[in-house]
């Protein structure tokens, strides 16, 4: 697994690959991003061709804030 992240004020297009990453999330919030993940692996499962998926368009609720993003 790799994580990759940009900064809020960031002016590079290109994603820095994290050490670590940090949710400051509600129990519902994390509840949420779980039920994503869970849907993404299945997906990539059944799917070879999965490529990515977003968790604001898969959710109403997470539109606001920063997204997550799956990449297979």
């Amino acid at each position: 697994m790799k994580i990759f992240g940009f900064l809020i004020a960031g002016k590079v297009e290109i994603p820095d690959e994290l050490s670590e990453v940090s949710l400051q999330a509600t129990p519902a919030e994390l509840r949420r991003i779980a039920r994503f993940l869970e849907q993404c692996a299945a997906t990539m499962e059944t799917h070879p061709d999965f490529g990515h998926a977003h968790l604001k368009d898969t959710d109403e609720a997470m539109k606001e804030g920063p997204d997550v993003i799956v990449v297979q």
